[in-house]
Order: C-alpha cells, then sequence, then structure tokens
C-alpha cells in the first residue's frame, strides 16, 4: 500500500493530467499517429481471467489521520439544501475520499487517460453514522476493467475507515472513451421506457455558478463544471454539473438520518448549466427503499436515477 503523507491536491492532479493528455497530442501531430492508436499502444489492465497477463495496478493508495472542516460540512449541508446536522452526508464522504481515489487512477502505471473519464454510476454502503469530529483513514484502488462498446470501463474504490471499522465504500465507475480492449461489445439496445413523464416534487434551479459552489465545498476542481471557458478548453460544449452534486441534492431528499443505509446513482445525461432539474422520489416495492430520479424539466431528458434504502 502506497502511504501518502497528505492528501492529494485534486488541481494539481487534473493539471498533470491535462499535460499528459496534451503531450499524448503532440506526439500524435507530430508523428501522424492518431491519438487512438497511441492509447492502444499502452498495455491494458483487467483481472488475469478475462485479459490475459494485463493487469490494472494492484497498490493501495492512502491516507491517514484525516479529520473534516466543520465550516465546510456547513457549506455543503446548506448548498445540498440538508438538514445542518452532527452527521456526516454520503456523498460528503465521497468527496473526502475522491482526491486518494484520483491519486489511484494518476499513478504512472494506470493504463487510461485521466482526462475526459466519463462518470457512469456509484454503488455505495454508508455502514454505519459517521460523526464530524472522528478522524478518518481512507484508502482507494482501481478494478474490475471491462470493455465497453463506447470505450473502457473500470470501477474506482475507495474505503473509509474509523480505526479499524471500514465505516463506507462507494464504488465509483467511470468510462474512457475511444479506448478499447480485445472484444468490443455491441451496444446494447435502450432498455424501453415508460412514455409517461413522471410527477415530480421538486424542481432545482441551478445556476452557472453550481459547479464552482459545489467545487468550493467539495474540493473537486474538475474544469469541466467550473465555467464555460474551462469546460470548453477540456473539450465540453459547456459546463457541467458535477454528478457528486446531483447524487447530494437526491439523498438530502431522500436518504434516513442516524442510521446506515446503502444507495446507488446511474448518470444518463449531462446537466449542463444553467438548468432546471425536475426531481421526483417515491416508495419501491421493497421495505425501506425508495427509489428516485432527475430529468431536464424542458425537454423531459433523464439525467439520472437512483435509489436509497435502509441497511
Amino acid at each position: 500500500m502506497a502511504e501518502l503523507t497528505s492528501m492529494p491536491s485534486i488541481p494539481k492532479l487534473y493539471a498533470q493530467a491535462a499535460a499528459k493528455g496534451a503531450s499524448h497530442q503532440l506526439k500524435s501531430a507530430l508523428t501522424g499517429t492518431p491519438l487512438g492508436g497511441l492509447l492502444k499502444k499502452v498495455p491494458l489492465g483487467g483481472s488475469s481471467k478475462a485479459h490475459g497477463n494485463a493487469v490494472l495496478p494492484t497498490e493501495r493508495v492512502s491516507v491517514s489521520g484525516h479529520s473534516i472542516e466543520r465550516q465546510k460540512l456547513v457549506s455543503y449541508q446548506r448548498l445540498m439544501k440538508d438538514t445542518v446536522r452532527d452527521e456526516l452526508p454520503s456523498v460528503f464522504l465521497h468527496a473526502a475520499a475522491f482526491p486518494v481515489a484520483l491519486a489511484a487512477m494518476s499513478t504512472a502505471d494506470f493504463p487510461l487517460p485521466l482526462m475526459g473519464m466519463v462518470h457512469l454510476k456509484n454503488v455505495v454502503e454508508h455502514r454505519r453514522v459517521v460523526a464530524p469530529e472522528e478522524v478518518l483513514n481512507i484508502s482507494a484502488w482501481t478494478e474490475n476493467l471491462q470493455a465497453h462498446y463506447a470505450g473502457t470501463q473500470f470501477d474506482a474504490v475507495a474505503e473509509i475507515s474509523v480505526g479499524d471499522e471500514v465505516v463506507w465504500r462507494g464504488v465509483s465507475t467511470y468510462l474512457s472513451k475511444g479506448t478499447f480492449l480485445a472484444g468490443k461489445p455491441e451496444r446494447p439496445e435502450r432498455e424501453a421506457r415508460d412514455t409517461d413523464t413522471p410527477q415530480s416534487i421538486a424542481t432545482w434551479k441551478l445556476s452557472g455558478d453550481t459547479g464552482r459552489d459545489y467545487a468550493e465545498v467539495s474540493g473537486d476542481f474538475n474544469p469541466i463544471h467550473l465555467g464555460t471557458i474551462p469546460a470548453k478548453i477540456a473539450g465540453m460544449k459547456g459546463a457541467i454539473v458535477h454528478g457528486m452534486y446531483s447524487a447530494g441534492r437526491a439523498l438530502a431528499a431522500t436518504a434516513p438520518h442516524g442510521q446506515p443505509y446503502e444507495w446507488s446513482i446511474e448518470f444518463e445525461a449531462p446537466v449542463f448549466l444553467p438548468a432546471i432539474v425536475a426531481f421526483e422520489a417515491h416508495a419501491s416495492g421493497e421495505a425501506g427503499k425508495t427509489e428516485f430520479s432527475g430529468w431536464n424539466a424542458k425537454n423531459q431528458r433523464r439525467h439520472f436515477v437512483g435509489w436509497v434504502a435502509r441497511r
């Protein structure tokens, strides 16, 4: 395990990834080699069973003794329209672990480009209530490399412990578009969905500053979220809200207080800022489980779908 002496700097990691990407693009221009071809020369990892001898980095990255800034917690809770209380929300814990997970995706032997990753989904176990004064130990690693019809996907796993007890575990699934493993699968048929628009229970009016506001409380200063100009420099047509902002708002409305729970969210379409997002939540057929979704209030395109359940 690679034990870091301090929490990694997210802006620094993004800057290093951008410089690495620019170097690849320059090499592609000078040699006349397609960028995709350069990426295909990088050994792609995965389980030895699925992909021969190629593997993702096996070393875990960790940070010990991390303390929460109380004012950041309060600012986060207010931004999410959550109750201000002495309990760490699950997405706030994700934000605490994210720099370590990003460091695990930034090692020299990680085979995929960090910039341009598409966030597909999260599955999280919030195993017990975590108090703001508790000292956190965080570890992260990557696993489960798989072929995807649009590129290559993998999981970034993070665990947060208090002492020797794992109190939170999150699996974030990402897609590296345009970088393919052998055996590219066919694109699956689009799942049939109800044509009736669900009845919203809330409307989120998101300004152009929402990405910067979330970055301030989470530390995730990815340029695609910070404004139109930095997003376009990074290759987007405009700034999009963090996926975890959507998750945080959804959980603020649905997650139980004072007890453990599990949750998941899948991202279907980005939320370009400014935006109006319609949100709904309803009890599922399973006891203690709530399902939710959010969609564009103007064109009805769904942005995300998920659930939260008591453990």
